[in-house]
């Protein structure tokens, strides 16, 4: 190199250079910064050993040997970096610095240029491929080796946050099944599907709905809501059920409170109804209703109190028997609310007779108890 006396700075680096006029006497020059053991110090141009001066802190240079007033002491610091197995072809027209740990292209940079059949790829403390992007197909993989793309229109991109722990996206177009054609998008913890989201067609009867699958614990992945083609929104997990007796309760007893038995579902969307009670799968407000049947009242009880029966609190409805000069023979007893529940909280209906008059009062199999979860 022209103009220096002494070894030559190393080629493979990034340098910054720095000029001092020394004062008479001096020996510490304050520089930017440096990487210790990555400078070369001059002294009117002829170039010092390590032993001639100290530079250990990564900002002072002391000579061991004050400088004379006036002299120029050239310090030189240099920012090694390596470029492993590439290639770099064509014209650079950004400007680019490369400091450590640090690539800075303002403008913008271009890598293979020239369409060679090359991998780029990002190596991590963690993981080989922290993104790779395959030169054949230009496929793109973040945390893995990306996925081909395959005769069904399936890929797979997938997000580590370590070696055991991911995320997965995976992406399915145009998948042909006998009911129509579809295309999703899954999502999973580790191995396990979380939520699946399916949008597509299935011919004449929902030509554009979207789906949306999620897995319970322990379980698989199963429809939660569906947004059909027309509009409408389904949701086949949605707590809702209609019982009915499965026959006639005869002859409540007096002086008690009897159960009344609902021995037939009708519908029960999400099997919350069992043993004549239905159990909330999840804190709501849920509306339910209760219409009672009943025949051969009698005129001399007192009254008949029909309760429908929550965790939280009691509704109920009473028929007072004062009014009517002889038994009553049909007479249909209501009872209908929107209901606070909690998670496991249950309803059921039942008969309170007083203890007086005859126990001759039926439930007739026209009766029913309903239910659903409102929001």
């Amino acid at each position: 190199m022209s103009g220096y006396i002494g070894s030559t700075p190393v080629p493979q680096a990034t340098q910054h250079r720095e000029a001092f006029t020394a004062t008479e006497g001096q020996t510490s020059f304050a520089t930017a910064g440096y990487t210790p053991l990555f400078l070369d110090v001059y002294l009117n141009g002829s170039h010092l050993s390590p032993a001639d001066f100290v530079a250990t802190n990564g900002s002072d240079v002391v000579l061991v040997v004050a400088a004379s007033a006036d002299d120029i002491c050239d310090i030189i610091s240099y920012s090694p970096f390596e470029v492993n197995s590439q290639t770099f072809t064509g014209t650079t027209t950004t400007d680019v610095s490369l400091t450590t740990g640090v690539l800075t292209a303002n403008g913008g940079a271009v890598f293979n240029e020239g369409s060679a059949d090359v991998d780029f790829r990002v190596e991590s403390n963690i993981n080989t491929n922290a993104l790779f992007v395959d030169g054949a197909t230009g496929n793109v993989g973040i945390g893995r080796l990306p996925n081909v793309i395959n005769a069904s229109g399936s890929g797979v991109l997938t997000v580590r946050n370590n070696g055991t722990n991911r995320a997965t996206i995976e992406t399915q177009m145009e998948t042909a099944t006998a009911s129509g054609i579809y295309s999703q998008q899954a999502f999973y913890n580790g191995d396990t599907l979380a939520t699946l989201f399916q949008h597509g067609g299935d011919g004449a009867t929902d030509s554009g709905y979207l789906k949306i699958f999620t897995t319970a614990t322990g379980g698989s992945a199963t429809e939660k809501l569906r947004i059909h083609g027309s509009g409408a929104v389904t949701k086949p997990k949605q707590p809702a059920f209609l019982a009915r007796p499965a026959s006639t309760q005869s002859n409540l007893a007096i002086g008690a409170s009897t159960t009344i038995a609902f021995g037939t579902e009708v519908f029960d969307q999400n099997a919350d109804f069992a043993s004549n009670t239905f159990t909330a799968p999840v804190t709501g407000k849920y509306q339910l209703d209760v219409s009672i049947y009943f025949m051969n009242l009698d005129h001399d009880t007192t009254y008949y109190q029909l309760e429908l029966v929550t965790s939280n609190r009691i509704f109920y409805n009473i028929l007072n028997m004062s009014g009517f000069d002889a038994d009553v023979l049909h007479y249909s007893f209501p009872v209908g609310v929107t209901a606070d529940m909690d998670a496991d909280d249950t309803a059921f209906v039942r008969m309170l007779i007083p203890n007086d008059g005859a126990a001759q009062a039926d439930v007739n199999t026209v009766s029913h108890f309903s239910g659903h979860l409102v929001c």
